[in-house]
Order: structure tokens, then C-alpha cells, then sequence
């Protein structure tokens, strides 16, 4: 559940990226890293909520994702 490609995305932070609410849900009971950032420090949760997707970012708050990685530095 945690294996990353090349650029460090898993698959909670593409499930996030493209608005799929099923898999980002199923990643995050298979108990997924959900503040694990890619190599560039992107986060399921930034990824979320740069791409329009809150039920995404909703579903990662509730799950308990640290909203203050959502800052891209």
C-alpha cells in the first residue's frame, strides 16, 4: 500500500490527486502513511485540496491527516 514510484507517490497520494474518495478511503483503513509526502513535499492532503476534490480532503482530515503539511515550501 506504500510502495512509491519514482517521483515518491503512493498510491493515497493518486487516489487524492485525481478525486478518487473509494481508493483514498480503502488506502487509508489498509492504514497508509496519509502525511507521507512525495519527494517535491507534496501531501495526499495538498494534492486533495490543490485539485478541487474536499470530499477527499475531507475524508483525509477525518482520518486524522496534519492539515499543516499542506503547505508547499
Amino acid at each position: 500500500m506504500d510502495k512509491a514510484d519514482k517521483l515518491g507517490a503512493k498510491p493515497l497520494l493518486e487516489a487524492s490527486s485525481i478525486g478518487h474518495a473509494e481508493a483514498a478511503q480503502f488506502a487509508c483503513r489498509a492504514r497508509a502513511d496519509i502525511d507521507k509526502p512525495m519527494t517535491d513535499r507534496a501531501t495526499p492532503s495538498l494534492m486533495a485540496s490543490q485539485h478541487g476534490h474536499a470530499d477527499v480532503a475531507q475524508l483525509l482530515c477525518a482520518a486524522t491527516a496534519d492539515i499543516d503539511k499542506l503547505v508547499f515550501a
